[in-house]
């Protein structure tokens, strides 16, 4: 009996250690917060803030204009306001703005003066590229057949009387879409600046004042203009 049961059992054993298949190193895969935490994601450079533009020089245009002790010309008068103005920060709860009043042009020694319209409309940040403001500015005459009503209208809301329901002008002013609106930056001083043309904004308590350089092959143009709100 004894010699007939070792012969199974060793048989058993055989078997079991063909069925036995030698075990494989585990092998470890690395985990994606692994490879992250040794090889962080490198951060974007910071951007570069934009520099404001300088502003207008007041006292150095005063100067080249000979405006010292000058009472009578409306540029000089505007000028000195301007050096004492705040900066332009319209408040249009309708999200556009327009105001109108009289620009001179200092030609030589006289002085032409034309209506002038301006009109400000916020746009959305998303769409206002760095250093910009998220306001913009169009600048554009008023016809030629609203002139009469039109100095109506400014006398009137200089003075703060109440424009009459006929003005012709007032209406126009409030539908007025300007054909060139452009951008504009805060200077790095006070005025609100315009970013393609050389165009200076600032406001007093009850008016927007404006200076215009414009430079050309034939000598530099000084406008200045005093506006009063319209329509907001």
């Amino acid at each position: 009996m004894r010699l007939a049961i070792v012969p199974l059992s060793l048989s058993a054993l055989a078997l079991g250690a063909c069925d036995a298949k030698p075990s494989s190193p585990t092998s470890v895969e690395p985990s994606a917060s692994g490879a992250a935490a040794a090889f962080p994601k490198p951060e974007p450079p910071a951007a570069i803030p934009t520099p404001s533009p300088r502003d207008l020089d007041v006292d150095a245009l005063k100067k080249k204009l000979a405006c010292a002790g000058d009472i009578h010309r409306q540029t000089c008068r505007i000028l000195n306001e301007f050096g004492d103005a705040s900066r332009f920060a319209p408040q249009i709860p309708s999200g556009e703005g327009r105001w109108i009043g009289n620009a001179y042009t200092l030609e030589k020694t006289s002085e032409k003066s034309a209506l002038t319209l301006l009109s400000a409309s916020q746009v959305p940040t998303s769409l206002v590229p760095p250093g910009e403001l998220a306001l913009k500015i169009g600048i554009g005459p008023l016809p030629d057949d609203k002139h009469d009503h039109g100095v109506k209208l400014v006398n009137a809301l200089a003075h703060g009387d109440t424009v009459s329901k006929l003005n012709q002008a007032a209406p126009y002013v409030k539908a007025w879409t300007p054909s060139a609106a452009q951008g504009s930056m805060a200077t790095s001083e006070t005025s609100v600046r315009l970013v393609a043309d050389e165009v200076y904004l600032r406001q007093t308590s009850t008016k927007v004042l404006m200076v215009r350089v414009k430079s050309s092959a034939t000598g530099t143009a000084i406008t200045v203009a005093e506006l009063w709100p319209s329509s907001w």
